[in-house]
């Protein structure tokens, strides 16, 4: 597309406030007016100090307590969930323990939000948080367990007790089987790949199923400049291959969904990549078009890894069609559309943490840049 038609179809979406894409079908042109993922953190705290995450950086817990205000959340409602596909609540933060969880929850519902996903650790789900899930209805609870035994899981994430998170589990399926809910449906995600847990990932997935899950993943580790040196899993190439067969036959074995990495390559293996690749998956990437972020300052961005490194507009002080439509929205749009990125995107992460055989999965990347 031209960088006329370009600035034209931008000004048709800002006043419609949709979303246009082209196809080489009829009818060719496309209109949505749902088309956002929105990922939110309503706090900036955590109530674990996982040894792979910076929440256990001694800074990051000092740092003030903040919560989105009611001004932004209002903006959310009147804005945002209108536009909404997808809402992810939680970046980093752990949303349980928000107190406007609650109400940023059944207002994206009110509003009609198709898909609303929470991700959580389950340490703070009491009886009463189980209950209200249900009547919202919250779409899917993602639960963090990186461990299948007590030892293991409550060494990854202390100080959380294994026990008591399983038992918040089990009693939110059983309050949904006692009302004939099918929601939230229950996910076992964000399941880190680690040295530490490595013996138990086919555990996980059959605790999963166990609890009545409909997916496991398995991801591997993001690798922290200011968490120090960590014994990565490419030092153990066997190893992970057979752990992350048995995982996947404990999938079939168990009948449940799981998501992985593919295994290593042997040694000796070259991964090959160029600038070339780079920028045609850059040129792929549509966060600038299809998602926002927003943290509980509300500073608003197309994407996390840009946190700290590029200003994009702030809900408490502007709309979201002053952010969204903006200048340096529409300025990302079009360094991705020409694939020309700028150092920000080069030290982007995605499609690459995920990837065992690319190396640079397991480089080390600053919190604070």
């Amino acid at each position: 597309m031209s960088p006329l038609r370009h600035q034209f179809k931008e000004s048709v979406e800002s006043v419609l406030g949709i979303h246009l894409w082209t196809t080489r079908s009829f009818p060719f042109l496309h209109a949505r007016r749902r088309f956002l993922t929105v990922r939110l953190d309503l706090n900036n705290k955590c109530n674990l100090r996982c040894p792979m995450c910076y929440f256990a950086l001694e800074d990051v817990r000092k740092l003030p307590a903040e919560e989105m205000s009611d001004r932004v959340l209002e903006r959310l409602r009147r804005e945002v969930w209108p536009r909404t596909q997808e809402l992810w609540l939680s970046c980093a933060a752990e949303p349980l323990i928000a107190p406007r969880l609650k109400s940023a929850l059944f207002q994206a519902k009110r509003s009609g939000v198709p898909e609303v996903v929470l991700v959580s650790n389950a340490v703070a789900l009491t009886d009463e948080k189980a209950q209200w899930l249900i009547e919202a209805p919250l779409d899917a609870l993602v639960v963090s367990l990186d461990g299948a035994s007590a030892a293991v899981y409550e060494r990854v994430r202390p100080p959380a007790d294994f026990g008591k998170v399983i038992g918040a589990i089990e009693r939110l399926q059983a309050m949904k089987r006692r009302r004939g809910a099918a929601r939230p449906s229950l996910r076992v995600a964000a399941a880190v790949m680690m040295r530490e847990n490595l013996a138990e990932w086919a555990d996980i997935v059959r605790l999963a199923a166990r609890l009545g899950a409909d997916l496991v993943s398995l991801n591997p580790r993001v690798y922290f400049e200011e968490m120090g040196e960590a014994d990565r899993l490419s030092d153990h190439w066997d190893e992970v291959n057979a752990a992350l067969e048995r995982a996947r036959g404990a999938a079939a074995e168990c009948g449940i969904s799981l998501t992985a990495p593919e295994p290593f390559r042997p040694p000796g293996s070259e991964f090959a990549s160029s600038d070339g690749e780079d920028a045609r998956r850059w040129r792929r990437c549509l966060a600038p078009w299809t998602q926002i972020v927003v943290y509980p300052d509300g500073e608003t961005l197309p994407c996390s890894e840009l946190r700290n490194r590029r200003s994009f507009g702030n809900l408490e002080r502007q709309s979201f069609r002053e952010i969204f439509h903006g200048p340096a929205f529409r300025a990302m749009r079009e360094e991705l559309r020409r694939g020309r990125p700028d150092a920000a995107c080069f030290a982007c992460s995605c499609g690459q943490t995920s990837d065992l055989n690319d190396p640079r999965a397991f480089s080390s990347r600053a919190i604070h840049p």
